[in-house]
C-alpha cells in the first residue's frame, strides 16, 4: 500500500494529473496547521 502510494506520488509529480484533476475539478487551497480568515472583517474599510 505505501509503494502503491508513493508510486501514484511520483507520477503526480512528474505530471500526470490527479484523480480531482481527471474528473475535472479545479479547487486548491494549501494550508498548513492554521487558517487565516479571507472575507469581509480582513479588508480594507471605505472611508467616509
Amino acid at each position: 500500500m505505501g509503494n502503491d502510494i508513493f508510486d501514484l506520488t511520483l507520477a503526480v509529480a512528474n505530471g500526470a494529473q490527479s484523480k480531482s484533476e481527471a474528473l475535472g475539478h479545479q479547487e486548491f487551497i494549501l494550508t498548513y496547521k492554521q487558517f487565516e480568515a479571507i472575507g469581509p472583517a480582513c479588508l480594507p474599510v471605505a472611508q467616509r
